[in-house]
């Protein structure tokens, strides 16, 4: 299952940044069954956004998160055990990560 989106309000929408200029959004978006390496497609259309400019997780739930612009993937890392050095690895393909309700805060267009 991809990525569900719910409670997707417009907190404000800026002038510029094209013709509907630029909206604050805030939304609950529930994780992947089946999660892809690579990362989680479909951010910007399940949002109604031609594009996310930025995306900002409000609670770590346990992992660590980065978007990528570039491709429109939503990516999660397990945070590594207190003795582990080193950066974060990616969470394995097909992991269920349907538990996981992330609050995020994006700005797009």
């Amino acid at each position: 299952m991809a990525l569900a989106f719910a409670n997707v309000t417009t907190v404000v929408q800026l002038p510029g940044g094209g013709p509907q200029g630029t909206k604050v959004i805030t939304a609950n978006v529930t994780l992947d069954t089946s999660y892809p390496t690579g990362g989680s497609a479909g951010v910007a259309a399940g949002l109604g956004l031609g594009k996310v400019l930025a995306l900002v997780p409000l609670k770590s739930l346990g992992y660590d998160y980065d978007y990528d612009v570039a491709t429109d993937r939503l990516k999660v890392y397990q945070q590594p055990a207190a003795a582990a050095a080193g950066a974060s690895p990616e969470a394995p393909n097909t992991t269920n990560l349907s538990a996981n309700v992330l609050p995020v805060l994006v700005f797009g267009q």
